[in-house]
């Protein structure tokens, strides 16, 4: 009988002697490929002890201020034998009263990896302060140190440096290329001296932002510094500069359809104020950076809001706008000269965590306008319900700021409407990852490298045999291989069908885009999605398809052609429009860019009357390369043919390079699935990992899920033959 202790921080709690705590561990079910960040606990009960009354601080009392929060899950940790065993959280579930006295807490212990999904919780990808760090200028060149779209449109997207590009993308216009035409205006790229009003006019593009930048953002942004629970940190195992799969990634920053800034009757620019002074000491207000005022501390009243607005130029008419979490707070109305607004004019601001201010200059004019001073006051209460309530006050100051004239382009407000959580969780199902916490970092690997840890041990090591000499060692090196005969209930097992589905679907939520649809028209396929059977075969039982689905948008891009004499062009765009060739909103779109260099010569509007000759630009592609000779890798599910090469062999594709090995061992027609039960030792549980293989009777499997009561090692193993 193993003895269990569980801690909520480092308080421990008590527990019933006969209480049954079961823990379930699963690191991806064949049951449920997509599924991910699964190892629970059902609930189970504690008693209502004095002690466990004093860590809950007798939660029933709701009379109690300040007490125990059982809106969040709390930071716990579980020992076996006192050995420490896991980390993850505790959720508070509720209170059992007998004769109206408490007498047990109902609790739930998570892994780590499940508070991933807590602490982004609902937050969308434009709460990722870190963001604003790449804002820049839209406009068609460069002008005052800030890069235009053209720079953008040239820019070397295999530079570590570069973050963000402007792709060949196109929000309404349709591109051809006719070296012959004479004709002065349009959307032919062809370049010809004499015809400066035709050609991709640079508003027709939009900024992409590199995936990996996104990535980043979300380390930064999710720490306990910035008053979240924990730290978010991934491994760099698949996250890193060399995995060109993923590296090269961007996604595009369509927010909207159609243009990016809005035509209004009256020009206007807005320019973010982006030169406060930093401050991050205070722990209830602070500068998170030269643009982003956090406030912490949701029982803080915050009654002393000034903003003060000192402009040289009374005669420019603009408004301040403030933003909280990219939505409006407050919304002045447009006047001149200096300015002061209290909290009688915009209420009373809010704090807690994730509640982050911006203050925007709006201008009507199309003057620049020299604010000389610009000063930010906030105070409050913190914890004004307790015995020793907090007053306190900051305030900020920014630098001479002079409004632009060219449209800021924020990040923030133009990435697509996306939660967090959604865009990591299809960055994990298009890549086949699996995620699992090892000293507060979360590893990710693509699951044939961590099953690879297996493999590699067992061809270079022999059976682990079941000594308490050696359980200290076991696993440390890699993965192991434990024999369970001797601790099998040889009674109580079950041989099942393993095939869970009779085919699995890979595909796009996003096919809406012109060429996608016609291409699902003509093949009544979708584009880029496999559906998976064994040798084609098919399959009467089970009668369920398995479909997995990544929330992003799939372009079949086009490859333009001469059509004054067929030839091929270098050029390849994608038109974001939909079938009725309207402009489109569609999913997040994730591609690979290209730079294309001596390349077919386009012409590139500046202006409705300019333009300029490029032969360097950037083409958007499904895959890492235009030459399956230089690299095969894709995102596409299945091997379509190429839309730059008009020919297949880019064999990388997604399903292929992440899911193939994993879901051919499914539908193997010697794969059984072995449901056992056995009674486990202290040193299996303390060290046995879901990559291990187990042995039975001289047979290896690999485990599927596994049930284990801590109290007396009995555990329910779901097994998968190794063929």
């Amino acid at each position: 009988m193993q003895k269990i202790q569980l801690y909520i921080g480092s308080e421990r709690l008590e527990l019933f002697k006969d209480e049954t705590v079961s823990i379930t561990q699963s690191i991806q079910n064949i049951k449920d490929i997509s599924k991910i960040f699964t190892e629970f606990t059902q609930s189970f009960t504690v008693p209502a002890s004095p002690n466990n009354n004093k860590i809950f601080t007798h939660y029933y009392n709701y009379n109690i201020v300040g007490g125990f929060d059982a809106r969040k899950k709390a930071s716990s940790s579980i020992e076996l034998n006192y050995l420490p065993w896991k980390n993850g959280f505790i959720a508070l579930n509720g209170v059992d009263l007998k004769n109206n006295k408490p007498y047990a807490y109902r609790i739930t212990f998570y892994g780590e990896t499940v508070n991933l999904k807590d602490i982004v919780g609902e937050d969308m990808l434009s709460s990722l302060v870190p963001l604003s760090n790449e804002n820049l200028v839209y406009q068609s060149d460069y002008t005052n140190g800030a890069d235009g779209v053209k720079e953008k449109l040239q820019a070397d997207p295999t530079n570590t440096n570069t973050k963000i590009i402007a792709p060949l993308i196109t929000h309404t216009s349709r591109l051809t290329f006719d070296s012959d035409e004479q004709i002065a205006t349009g959307k032919n790229l062809s370049y010809d001296s004499n015809y400066p009003e035709r050609g991709v006019l640079w508003s027709d593009l939009k900024y992409a932002i590199r995936v990996d930048t996104i990535v980043q953002a979300i380390q930064s942004y999710y720490t306990t510094t910035n008053q979240f629970a924990s730290n978010i940190v991934f491994s760099d195992d698949f996250f890193n500069t060399s995995n060109a799969n993923y590296y090269n990634l961007f996604m595009w920053l369509h927010r909207k359809k159609g243009s990016v800034d809005a035509p209004t009757q009256v020009t206007q620019y807005s320019s973010l104020i982006n030169t406060w002074s930093v401050d991050s000491t205070s722990n209830f207000a602070r500068m998170l950076n030269s643009s982003t005022l956090a406030l912490y501390d949701d029982a803080t009243t915050y009654n002393n809001l000034i903003i003060t607005v000192n402009s040289v130029s009374s005669s420019e008419q603009y408004q301040v706008i403030v933003h909280n979490n990219q939505s409006v707070f407050y919304e002045s109305s447009f006047a001149s000269g200096n300015r002061t607004f209290n909290q009688t004019d915009m209420g009373l601001m809010t704090g807690g965590v994730s509640q982050f201010y911006t203050v925007t200059i709006v201008q009507k004019g199309s003057n620049a306008i020299t604010i000389d001073d610009v000063e930010w006051q906030v105070a409050g209460v913190a914890n004004p319900q307790s015995l020793n309530p907090i007053t306190w006050s900051s305030t900020f100051t920014s630098a001479q700021f002079i409004t632009s004239t060219a449209f800021d382009f924020i990040i923030q407000e133009q990435i697509p409407e996306m939660k967090v959580i959604d865009f990591l969780t299809g960055l994990f199902k298009m890549f086949n990852l699996t995620a699992y916490v090892e000293d507060g970092i979360i590893v990710v690997k693509t699951l044939d490298e961590y099953y690879q840890l297996e493999s590699t041990w067992n061809t270079t090591n022999t059976l682990w045999q079941n000594d308490d000499t050696l359980w200290n060692e076991a696993g440390t090196s890699g993965a192991s291989v434990y024999s369970l005969d001797e601790f099998m209930d040889v009674n109580s097992s079950q041989v099942n069908v393993a095939l869970p589905f009779k085919q699995v679907n890979f595909e796009y939520e996003g096919l809406g885009t012109l060429l996608a649809k016609q291409y699902n028209q003509l093949n009544n396929k979708s584009w880029g999605t496999e559906r998976y059977t064994l040798d084609g075969d098919t399959y009467d039982a089970p009668n369920e398809i398995y479909t997995v689905k990544l929330p992003f948008e799939h372009v079949q891009y086009e490859r333009l052609i001469d059509l004054f004499d067929g030839s091929n062009t270098d050029i390849q765009y994608g038109f974001f429009v939909d079938q009725n060739q309207q402009s489109y909103f569609g999913k997040p779109l994730l591609f690979y860019p290209v730079l294309q260099t001596l390349a077919s010569e386009i012409s590139f509007r500046t202006d409705q009357t300019s333009h300029v000759s490029l032969t360097s630009y950037i083409v958007p592609s499904n895959s890492v390369a235009l030459s399956a000779s230089t690299d095969t890798s894709n995102i596409n599910f299945y091997d379509e043919i190429n839309e730059y090469t008009l020919t297949t062999g880019f064999t990388g594709t997604l399903f292929t390079t992440y899911y193939e090995n994993y879901i051919a061992e499914i539908f193997n027609t010697k794969r059984r699935m072995f449901k056992v039960t056995a009674y486990l030792p202290l040193n299996l549980i303390y060290n046995m990992k879901l990559y291990d293989t187990i042995e039975i009777n001289y047979e290896n499997y690999r485990i599927n899920s596994m049930t284990t009561d801590l109290t007396n090692g009995k555990s329910s193993i779901e097994l998968i033959n190794l063929v």
